[in-house]
């Protein structure tokens, strides 16, 4: 696939990418992202941001010792993209499941279970689950070491009441959605997940009957339609993904009610939501919101650009009060002391960013900060 230096080559124009030092290794996602994000400078560049969802490495050889799922979007999303999809083609599809993405890291030390971000509160929620649940937990190691002597890694999606985020799993579940290579990042086939699950004891996520060409846009309706659901994740024999979303989990994200006010969208870019709601929209509308997202998403990264740029001016001063009275003026100087803390520049703007989200004139105070003038 790719090495930890190649990753890191990869993002250093790329703010909304983070890299994450947990010591013996280094952990690599995005943050949100707008049309440019996953566009490299040449196609094994894009190739690689595409894959750097979560994707952990071991700090001292640089490997990867954590593949989830290439980045995937929503049907619709890309329509020149749609077009040259054939349904006659090979393809699973599986129910899209509402919880959070549960990967191991195969870190020198042990394998530690974590979200795309690494350990968080989330993952050890599981942990707190398997060990409430030990015959289950040494089914799912014992599963996860085989992983790890084939050199896969296994996806499973956490599901719980400890976890809630829209639908209602009232039975906590750690469901095995994939396995994927490390190596060269082909997904095991459907058949091989079955018998693991079999063979462990592990639950699968749902299966639906693969589709051709003709039935596709009554299928489309219906996954549209369904209710208590959040949709579907396609995989096709190529390894092209995409996922359609039901209208049903969408609205009860609020979405369409949350492009009313401005702050509203904004908050939604910040926190990578955005593509909920694209999918209910009429087109000529989903282009305006993408676009005024995408322009506003651009002055948040070009100020956090700035930002760094102001903390190198000062960043060699020792003295902390030589350093207090050099950035006295400055437009980020409460910023800049905590980037003297060790905070990333891009991290404290989209925390102010989101904070400003909370009314209005908030909002408005935030445009002007970050320079953006678009009219919504």
């Amino acid at each position: 696939m790719f090495t930890l230096n190649q990753a890191i080559a990869a993002v250093a124009n790329k703010p909304e990418f983070s890299v994450k030092d947990r010591g013996e290794y280094v952990v690599i996602d995005y943050n949100l992202n707008n049309k440019e994000t996953f566009i490299g400078s040449t196609p094994e560049e894009t190739d690689i941001l595409l894959n750097l969802r979560g994707t952990a490495f071991d700090k001292q050889s640089g490997k990867i010792i954590r593949l989830g799922y290439k980045k995937f979007f929503n049907y619709g999303e890309f329509p020149e993209q749609d077009k040259q999809i054939s349904w006659n083609d090979l393809h699973v599809i599986t129910q899209k499941l509402d919880g959070s993405l549960i990967f191991p890291i195969y870190a020198a030390s042990g394998t530690i279970l974590g979200t795309r971000a690494g350990v968080t509160d989330v993952s050890m929620l599981v942990d707190q689950w398997l060990n409430e649940n030990k015959e289950l937990k040494d089914l799912y190691f014992e599963f996860i070491e085989v992983c790890k002597q084939g050199n896969c890694t296994p996806l499973f999606e956490f599901c719980s009441r400890r976890n809630k985020i829209v639908l209602d799993y009232p039975e906590t579940q750690l469901v095995l959605t994939g396995v994927r290579r490390i190596n060269n990042g082909k997904m095991l086939d459907r058949v091989a997940v079955e018998y693991f699950g079999l063979l462990y004891g592990i639950p699968i996520v749902k299966l639906h009957d693969p589709i051709t060409d003709t039935g596709f846009h009554s299928f489309h309706q219906e996954v549209q339609d369904l209710e208590n659901d959040e949709g579907i994740v396609v995989l096709f024999g190529n390894g092209h993904m995409l996922k359609i979303k039901s209208n049903d989990y969408c609205l009860k994200h609020k979405a369409v009610d949350g492009l009313k006010f401005e702050k509203d969208l904004f908050l939604m870019s910040l926190q990578g939501k955005l593509d909920d709601v694209l999918p209910l929209l009429s087109p000529e509308f989903a282009w305006r919101i993408k676009q005024h997202s995408d322009a506003f998403l651009s002055h948040v990264f070009d100020c956090s650009t700035a930002l760094e740029n102001e903390y190198e001016k000062f960043s060699t001063i020792v003295d902390q009060k030589d350093f207090a009275i050099a950035i006295k003026a400055n437009k980020f100087q409460s910023m800049l002391f905590m980037r003297r803390k060790g905070m990333l520049s891009y991290e404290l703007i989209l925390q102010y960013a989101i904070k400003q989200c909370s009314t209005q004139d908030k909002a408005r105070l935030l445009k002007e900060f970050i320079g953006f003038n678009a009219e919504y």
